[in-house]
């Protein structure tokens, strides 16, 4: 039976209901931009960086460290332009405790709509993958590596 543009609004809302939660009325028909966050959006490193934009403490084996993080060139409105035209959705395989800090200083436009962080993935053959079959991703792996 042929649906109408309502009951298949319905359905793709219901269909899209996994890992990223339901589907904003806002993204609705909008594709989804999956980004990585490390060497993609920002360089960083344990060791000091002079210039870093960032400076991230970060808890490792209760001892403290800094993370030292470098903007890339363009990437605000490259952010603020991809907020425009997609549902951004960062993919990293490091730890919350580093990457949603980093992510809050980052996204001064607020356009990241979800967080995917190693918690959200498992270890296949030495590298931090996840697949999302619930959110019209299906058969799709990324692949942090």
């Amino acid at each position: 039976p042929e649906e109408t543009e309502g009951e298949h609004s319905h359905s793709q809302e219901v269909e899209l209901s996994g890992l990223l939660g339901p589907i904003a009325p806002e993204h609705i028909g909008k594709k989804c931009l999956v980004l990585d966050l490390d060497e993609t959006l920002v360089h960083s490193s344990f060791k000091l960086i002079p210039q870093a934009d960032y400076v991230v403490p970060v808890e490792i084996d209760n001892q403290s460290h800094n993370v030292y993080v470098v903007k890339r060139p363009g990437v605000d409105t490259f952010l603020q332009k991809m907020g425009e035209l997609y549902e951004v959705v960062i993919f990293t395989a490091s730890v919350s405790k580093y990457a949603d800090p980093v992510l809050d200083m980052l996204d001064v436009h607020r356009v990241i709509k979800h967080r995917l962080f190693r918690e959200s993935c498992f270890n296949h053959k030495g590298n931090y993958v996840k697949v999302d079959s619930e959110r019209g991703l299906d058969g799709h792996c990324f692949d942090d590596a």
